[in-house]
């Protein structure tokens, strides 16, 4: 019996400045054994999210840049992957698809617009989402 499936509950992925970034009540991955190592690359047929919150942050990258606490984590995932794919090239994770179920998005950033009036928090809240096909490079 070959086990393709990865299931994790009740995850949370905290960013460096200790806000929670994702948090999961589900979170399945679903991929082919035969072509999870392709070409050195990192092949998944599905991600499922399912009761998720996933909160976005503007947190410093360092003493004079700000960013997305999600834009430094995937920065982070891609460090890892440089030079790995064999050759000089980088490694890749190709998603399939991602599936989305019962789950909140929420963008904060605490920095005042220069007329001195403070961005406000923006939620989202998602029943069901099923974008296109996506590759983080």
């Amino acid at each position: 019996m070959w086990y393709d499936r990865l299931e994790i509950t009740d995850l949370t992925v905290t960013d460096p400045a200790g806000n929670p970034m994702i948090g999961t009540e589900k979170l399945l991955v679903n991929f082919s054994l035969s072509t999870l190592l392709s070409n050195n690359n990192i092949n998944l047929d599905a991600v499922i999210l399912d009761g998720a919150d996933l909160k976005f942050y503007k947190i410093n990258k360092d003493d004079s840049i700000r960013d997305l606490n999600i834009n430094l984590f995937i920065s982070e995932i891609n460090k890892q992957f440089k030079g790995g794919g064999g050759q000089g090239n980088a490694k890749h994770i190709n998603i399939g698809e991602i599936l989305i179920y019962r789950t909140g998005f929420k963008l904060h950033d605490d920095q005042k617009i220069p007329s001195g009036m403070p961005l406000t928090t923006t939620t989202l809240t998602c029943l069901l989402m099923k974008p296109k096909p996506i590759t983080l490079k």
